[in-house]
């Protein structure tokens, strides 16, 4: 058996024989390969070679393709590639090696996977190894995973009937997530899930430090280098992230580290304290979503018997600082967190038998109506990181911290975990149950027809490291509710938020239509978005500077708090505003 851990910096695996021997799988020497690819010709070159490659053509690079998995397709030297043949070539890498390393190739392949991921990013995962040519293929969420690692190398720390909480920091993501050991396997309790909080965007905040620090040297020679339009600048940029990365990296050792700044001929000096203070903010975001996933399952820190550490970026010290002071316990770590996922996902007990594929099972705890939600904050790195656009209907329209719950039913009632699934049935079979199928109940009258957006306000969006309130520019979105539980949002005329710091104009431009389902459960909306067709676009001052498809996980949705009194429709969340005026009959989807 082969398990796989597809991350967003570096991939892991390890083998299991039959007797119980479990492996890690090498690449060149190391158990960690870099999920990079790069093309040269007709090839798709992967892990350090990809890496070595896109020093000569950074146009032929993605770093992270897992971060482009909703994409569909990437564009690399001017041509597009399928974004599975993209994923299919690391993992068809890892084939090779563990074929090469246990003499035979493997009869499974267990991948595993964010909770937080709906049914759409699964099957572009499984569709991907099958592209690799993989045997038969089962897909496990990665605190399921996880956990099975910690019972073997802690057991006595999480006996049947414990609660535990895994905090898995990534390179790209991080999930929080609770679950219960029962006999012979584990239940999710609740997960919380946050993209754009990882190791790369604590990367990210060391070079907003350093922009706002040397930005206006030079005559702008830092902004070649921080918004490269060459090829000859692609690989400045590629150094200065790598520095960065290796600076922070050193600092979990050391108190300060240097930085080479390109065009520059300067270092910057980084201190553990200056590290402290910019990565503290995105720490505390995971504090927040480890609070709410255990007021999901509804426990206390009380009720844990311990708090496990995974993914690469929890080895940084200030990790285990936060969540001290948070949760009064100390949590476990591992010598490689790095490889718990992929070890635990070759475990008997991540897979208990009468269970759902994949070792999940529907949790009989927690707090009705709470399903797993992921946060998503809209980003924009034009240094090489990928852009997020988030967009489903009146709840999705402009979020950079939307709470979007992905797996289970879009109903009330309990923390289910939507099935995983396998590559040996259809590659069209649905893996959750359709929203649409769903939708029968829960139809509020009052919210049937066509609505304009009158108002909108987002107080404090991060817009490129600056704090913008957005607010509705000209006329807003149209949403139409139609009476058999679906909906569809219009921004074919376009639709732009926008708002004003230091003289700079900061807009988000929506065009395109929205497809999803909708459900009133007492006062709060719940959507489950199902396709898109359009585009997202940034500009600052004008410029634009970056555009993506106007999409969504079609496994995921959203909720929030809404009040429909007469022609006025009001909805609201922890973070923004929305107001709608009553304009006629819903207007049909249109085809």
């Amino acid at each position: 058996m082969l398990g796989i851990d597809f991350g967003t910096s570096n991939t892991a695996a390890t083998l299991r024989w039959p007797d119980g021997r479990v492996r890690a799988v090498l690449f060149d020497g190391a158990p960690l390969l870099p999920s990079a690819v790069c093309v040269e010709g007709d090839a798709i070159l992967v892990g350090h070679d990809a890496l070595q490659a896109a020093r000569a053509n950074p146009a032929g690079a993605e770093l992270h393709p897992k971060q482009r998995i909703d994409d569909g397709t990437v564009l690399l030297s001017g041509t597009e590639y399928p974004v599975t043949d993209l994923i299919g070539a690391v993992l068809r890498r890892v084939l090779q090696e563990a074929t090469r390393t246990a003499g035979q190739p493997p009869a499974r392949l267990v991948l595993a996977h964010p909770a937080s991921w709906g049914a759409h990013r699964r099957e572009t995962l499984l569709a991907a190894a099958t592209a690799a040519g993989a045997p038969r293929c089962d897909l496990v969420v990665e605190p399921v995973a996880a956990a099975g690692h910690f019972v073997g190398a802690a057991a006595d720390r999480l006996p049947v009937g414990a609660r535990a909480l895994i905090y898995d920091l990534g390179a790209g993501t991080f999930d929080a997530s609770v679950v219960r050991r029962r006999t012979g396997g584990f239940e999710v309790l609740a997960t919380e899930g946050l993209t754009g909080a990882g190791g790369l965007d604590i990367d990210a905040a060391i070079v907003a430090h350093l922009t706002a620090v040397y930005g206006g040297r030079d005559g702008g020679l830092w902004r070649r280098v921080v918004e490269p339009a060459s090829d000859a600048d692609r690989r400045l940029n590629r150094q200065m992230w790598d520095d960065v990365r290796l600076a922070k990296e050193s600092l979990s050792r050391r108190t300060s580290a240097r930085i080479t700044l390109p065009l520059l001929d300067d270092d910057a000096l980084l201190g553990r304290e200056q590290l402290d203070a910019l990565a503290r903010p995105l720490l505390e975001r995971t504090v927040t979503a480890c609070r709410a996933a255990l007021a999901a399952a509804g426990l206390s820190p009380a009720d844990l018997a311990s708090v496990f550490l995974v993914g690469g970026a929890s080895r940084y010290p200030l990790v285990s600082t936060v969540l001290h002071q948070a949760l009064g316990s100390t949590p476990t770590a591992t010598e490689q967190p790095e490889l718990a996922v992929a070890e635990g996902a070759v475990q008997p007990v991540a897979e208990p038998a009468g269970s759902v594929p994949g070792g999940l099972s529907a949790p009989s705890g927690g707090r009705p109506g709470r399903g797993f939600r992921v946060s998503r904050r809209i980003t924009a790195l034009t240094a090489g990181l990928a852009v997020v656009a988030i967009a489903a209907g009146m709840a999705l329209a402009m979020r950079p911290d939307r709470d979007d719950r992905t797996a289970g039913s879009p109903q009330a009632g309990g923390n289910t975990v939507a099935p995983s699934t396998s590559a040996s049935t259809a590659a069209a079979a649905s893996v959750t149950p359709t929203p649409s199928a769903q939708a029968a109940t829960g139809i509020d009258e009052c919210l049937l027809g066509r609505w304009q957006e009158v108002s909108y306000s987002y107080p404090g969006l991060d817009f490129y490291g600056t704090s913008v309130n957005l607010s509705l520019a000209g006329k807003g979105s149209y949403q139409n509710f139609l009476p058999d539980g679906t909906a569809w949002t219009d921004y074919r005329n376009g639709m732009t938020k926008s708002g004003k710091v230091g003289g700079k104009t900061y807009q988000v431009i929506h065009k395109g239509t929205l497809f999803y389902t909708y459900q009133a459960v007492n006062d709060t909306l719940v959507f489950a978005p199902k396709s898109a067709t359009g585009t997202t676009t940034w500009r600052v001052g004008g410029t634009v500077r970056a555009s993506a498809p106007l999409t969504q996980d079609t496994g995921g949705g959203a909720s929030g708090d809404y009040t429909c009194v007469g022609d006025v429709l009001r909805f609201v969340d922890d973070n923004y505003a929305q107001v709608f005026k009553r304009v006629g009959p819903a207007q049909s989807r249109p085809r």
